[in-house]
């Protein structure tokens, strides 16, 4: 459109009609005129430069303005959304939109997208010119724990149970507990529970083909015996009527022997004595290892650590100083040889019955929560005796040492002891 008109017009046309004005009888103002002279006034008013547009030529028409589009048909695609694209057709010169949008990208330009993870990890993105999210970058770091996770820590008093709190911090809940849930046998004192709690361990060795491959277990919580089960202890189930007498015509237990382990026991006497004291059973092996070694990710070889104890304070038949036949020890008098739980005598004292029969491929096929295998008639024990006599790679005494029935190692009867154990209803 053409504009042919400025300021001149208009100022001309304002000038011209102030010239028309005439002086105020009282002689006030004097308009003033086209010729140039001063014109005064009897106030002060601000002088403003004021833009005035153009007016339009009197000969242009309103239709001659250019419309939206000129060809009906006519069609073009123009940007939408987060760079997509819309095809649009010319109707009535007029762009009307013939499509959605399409093709558009996963975000806006400048968008920006924070994200907070399991452990109240903050991260954040950006969307970048062509419509798409760049890397997340870490904005802070994560926490202790995922909110409402809970875990038992050892304290002086059994174990703390911790929370996960929602800034993903630990706060313990509860000072003391025995992680179990339950109420724990402390008496007599040899006949002392220890609560297992709910956790993971690492099962498994890769010494013996029949304790491979080592996995990862998780287990419920459960309660063993902190002592191996007494000659006392035996004889008072006798007395009761609840046990029958060991094979002690090879080796019976005299005077001296009334708090060390008792021997000679076959699995069904070791059975019946469980379900008499207290309505408990033997271990299964899963249970038995978690106890010897403790939480993952522990990979220990014995149950105190990786060596062996010394001849001089643990004397066992491989010793050079071995000069007898009979476990020299107390049920409770080598608390060096306790596992991460407290656990006593778990190996190098005597075998003790599982409640599980062996099943030699159970480590490759076992699910990974609870284990227990349910087929097969042999039985087995855990816990390498004091009488190994050997220390080479065929009689280790690894505490994965997997022992069934009836093997050279194990013969059923000699130096089998008891270790009783209870789930948690």
């Amino acid at each position: 459109m053409r504009w042919t008109h400025g300021l001149l017009v208009f100022g001309s046309l304002a000038l011209a009609a102030c010239s028309s004005s005439s002086s105020s009888s009282d002689g006030g103002v004097d308009a003033g005129t086209l010729d140039g002279e001063a014109i005064d006034v009897a106030f002060d008013a601000p002088v403003v430069d004021a833009f005035v547009p153009p007016l339009p030529d009197a000969d242009v028409e309103d239709s001659e303005m250019p419309p939206a589009c000129e060809t009906d048909g006519q069609t073009r695609s123009v940007e939408c959304g987060a760079c997509g694209l819309r095809a649009e057709t010319c109707v009535a010169g007029s762009w009307e939109p013939t499509s959605e949008c399409l093709d558009e990208g996963a975000c806006m330009p400048g968008e920006v997208e924070d994200e907070t993870r399991a452990l109240c990890d903050t991260y954040r993105r950006i969307c970048d010119s062509t419509c798409n999210w760049r890397d997340w970058s870490a904005v802070t770091p994560p926490g202790e724990c995922s909110p409402g996770e809970e875990r038992l820590e050892p304290s002086s008093c059994g174990f703390s149970r911790d929370t996960c709190s929602a800034s993903c911090e630990w706060v313990t809940s509860e000072e003391c507990t025995d992680g179990c849930n339950s109420t724990r046998r402390t008496t007599p004192a040899l006949a002392e529970e220890v609560c297992i709690p709910r956790g993971e361990f690492v099962r498994g060795t890769t010494l013996f083909e029949n304790a491979s491959p080592v996995r990862t277990i998780r287990m419920s919580p459960f309660y063993i015996d902190r002592y191996l089960v007494t000659n006392q202890r035996y004889i008072e189930c006798m007395e009761a009527g609840a046990c029958t007498e060991p094979d002690w015509d090879i080796d019976p237990p005299n005077d001296d022997d009334a708090n060390r382990p008792v021997m000679w026991v076959s699995i069904a006497q070791a059975r019946a004595f469980c379900a008499w004291d207290g309505g408990r059973r033997l271990p299964t092996e899963a249970e038995w290892e978690r106890a010897a070694r403790g939480d993952a990710p522990q990979e220990r070889t014995h149950p105190w650590g990786e060596t062996l104890p010394s001849c001089a304070i643990y004397p066992f038949r491989a010793c050079p100083t071995w000069d007898g036949e009979r476990f020299p020890f107390d049920v409770d008098e080598t608390p060096f040889t306790a596992s991460p739980f407290g656990v006593q005598q778990m190996t190098l004292s005597v075998y003790q019955w599982i409640d599980e029969p062996y099943v030699a491929s159970f480590y490759v096929t076992s699910p990974d929560t609870d284990p227990v295998a349910t087929t097969g008639s042999v039985p087995q024990a855990r816990g390498v005796p004091f009488t190994l006599s050997r220390l080479d790679r065929e009689s280790s005494p690894h505490l994965s040492r997997r022992l069934p029935a009836g093997t050279w190692f194990f013969d059923q009867l000699a130096n089998s002891g008891i270790r009783c154990a209870r789930g948690i209803p």
